[in-house]
């Protein structure tokens, strides 16, 4: 939306892909509201899974995952490094979750 070309390493391929749209079509403020939309789903997700939720753990990394295919898809090797590097951490999460559950039982 800034209307430069540069990318975001930590910022979501969604985003990315919801500027590239507005910018076609000049639907700035659409775009906006779909990029918020889309971080606010991965922040949800966050809540969740600080809640303990560990299924939100796996529909998180999942959802992660698919927005890191399509950097790789486009070759951006950093952002998508920057995914694996993240989605890493997210499944320690996951475990330390698990492990916590079976630990209180």
């Amino acid at each position: 939306m800034a209307g430069t070309d540069w990318g975001f390493i930590i910022g979501l391929g969604i985003t990315q892909i919801f500027d590239a749209i507005g910018a076609e079509f000049g639907a700035s403020v659409i775009t906006f509201v779909l990029s918020v939309l889309a971080a606010g789903t991965f922040v949800l997700f966050g809540v969740l899974a600080n809640k303990r939720y560990s299924w939100s753990y796996v529909v998180g990394m999942v959802l992660y995952a698919l927005d890191g295919l399509l950097f790789l898809a486009v070759g951006d090797m950093l952002s998508t490094g920057f995914h694996v590097f993240v989605l890493f951490w997210m499944f320690q999460g996951y475990r330390a979750n698990k492990a916590l559950a079976a630990h209180q039982r």
